[in-house]
């Protein structure tokens, strides 16, 4: 009687066994990403990979809730909140195109000469991906930044010590080009608008999802700072 009672706690408290099929945002399955599930409430976590077909499947873990989300390079760490339980459905799972982000300083000093508006380097573009036809997804080819241009720090700025970070949130379209700038964190207005002059001129090359170009947002943090 006690090795019944014993079994059937077991299989009460081990009942769901996860499974699904991870994706990028073309709808192609997306092999070699690691699964991970992370109990809500405890320490447990639970790890597979995505097979070839990207197919995963967890052995039987206790019913809950759970955080899932799954890791590739190139892809971003995607969570979605799930319910473990028994006969459980497949699960279809998006994992989207990471963000990318850029880090820039401009430093400034009191009596210098800041470096001039448009003050720009410049790479070629480098060549289109050959392309294939498969149902496998997660080939990506990330944008290089072609024309960087640096922002001015004007000088009466610098004498008056206006200093400080700011954060930008933008849009590289399909062709590199870089759209709809928005201020994430205000700050100074003229360290806003020339953080936003300079980032506007930036210039990338496409960004390739099985060999067709996407669109990939972008954060850029603009430090601005004052020498002594």
């Amino acid at each position: 009687m006690l090795h019944l009672l014993l079994a059937l706690i077991i299989s009460t408290a081990l009942s769901g066994a996860p499974s699904g099929t991870l994706r990028d945002p073309s709808g192609r399955v997306l092999p070699g990403a690691v699964v991970r599930l992370a109990a809500i409430g405890s320490d447990a976590v639970y790890e597979t990979t995505s097979g070839p077909d990207g197919a995963f499947q967890f052995g039987e873990i206790p019913d809950g809730d759970y955080m899932m989300s799954a890791r590739l390079p190139g892809f971003l760490g995607s969570r979605q909140r799930i319910r473990v339980m028994a006969a459980m459905q497949p699960m279809d799972f998006t994992v989207p195109v990471a963000t990318l982000h850029e880090n820039i300083t401009i430093r400034g000093a009191s009596g210098s000469q800041p470096a001039p508006s448009g003050a720009s380097t410049a790479r070629p573009q480098p060549a289109k991906p050959a392309c294939g036809t498969t149902e496998v997804g997660g080939n990506l080819k990330p944008p290089m930044k072609l024309r960087d241009v640096r922002p001015r720090y004007k000088q009466e700025l610098i004498d008056s010590n206006v200093s400080g970070t700011v954060l930008l949130h933008a849009l590289i379209d399909v062709n590199g080009r870089v759209r709809q700038i928005e201020v994430v964190s205000p700050r100074s207005a003229d360290l806003e608008e020339a953080a936003i002059e300079a980032v506007s001129q930036w210039e990338f090359s496409p960004t390739y999802l099985n060999c067709e170009p996407i669109e990939v947002r972008m954060f850029v943090t603009a430090n601005f700072i004052v020498e002594r």
